[in-house]
């Protein structure tokens, strides 16, 4: 992993110092990429997060749905653009405390003991974007991201410990909570078909030091009908192999969402 944070740092590194020859894109429905929002544009997801062009160098999202009980916010800042390439990074904050209480609970909607003491969890994820475009309507995605999720309190007695959520997409994502720092790597392909029809296709990858399971792999292809400019449907799956700490199991998981824009 040192070795791919070194090249990509380097990269990166190279494109500061190159002449920043190309304007700033933004780009519609493309929230996995280094082109933000344009100015003044919201989207929203059923699933999805709201998203909100803030200026031409910066967007803001969160998932509304969820806030009151998981408070989130995210922002990607658009770096620079040089040739075919923009970078951008994205940092995003979670407090997923009262969540954590509220399925530390037997039966319905239990999925932690009744007994656990949730601590006071602050997660951090920062990441690098580097998207490069392929022609015009095509394009590709580095993502490169490590998050820290530091604690206050809770229980330490037997019984009362936060435990690991052992579930697809959810069990690397709450990893930070329980080591000292996680990283993750992915790359993304998205473009269009014919017509209205687009796709977006990714991987991921989940590396997990100090955990019973130590990585995830992560693979979704998605489909899109763009009935308007403000509009679409998306259907597709995601694949999800990973170590768990019962097991390395695999999970594919069906997919859809509606997503607004204005």
């Amino acid at each position: 992993m040192k070795r791919s944070v070194l090249a990509a740092t380097l990269f990166a590194a190279l494109l500061a110092a190159s002449p920043a020859t190309a304007e700033l894109k933004t780009a519609s429905f493309r929230a996995d990429s280094a082109y933000p929002l344009p100015e003044g544009r919201f989207e929203l997801g059923l699933f999805g997060p709201l998203r909100y062009g803030l200026s031409e160098r910066v967007e803001l999202s969160a998932y509304p749905l969820y806030f009151f009980v998981i408070p989130n916010i995210s922002a990607k800042y658009a770096l620079m653009a040089s040739g075919p390439f923009q970078v951008a990074t994205r940092h995003s904050l979670v407090y997923p405390t009262l969540l954590l209480g509220l399925v530390s609970r037997e039966g319905t909607g239990g999925i932690l003991q009744p007994t656990t003491n949730a601590p006071h969890i602050l997660a951090l994820t920062n990441e690098a974007l580097i998207t490069r475009a392929l022609g015009a309507n095509h394009s590709t995605t580095l993502k490169l991201g490590i998050s820290v999720a530091p604690r206050f309190g809770g229980g330490d007695a037997p019984g009362t410990e936060l435990e690991t959520i052992d579930l697809p997409l959810i069990y690397a994502r709450t990893a930070a909570y329980h080591s000292f720092a996680t990283a993750r790597a992915g790359i993304a392909f998205a473009g269009k078909i014919a017509g209205p029809f687009a796709y977006t296709v990714d991987a991921d990858y989940f590396f997990m030091p100090e955990m019973d399971g130590s990585f995830a792999f992560e693979h979704a292809t998605m489909l899109s009908w763009h009935a308007s400019d403000d509009f679409l449907v998306q259907a597709g799956y995601t694949l999800v192999f990973g170590e768990y700490p019962f097991g390395t199991q695999l999970h594919v998981l069906p997919m859809i969402d509606l997503k607004w824009g204005f």
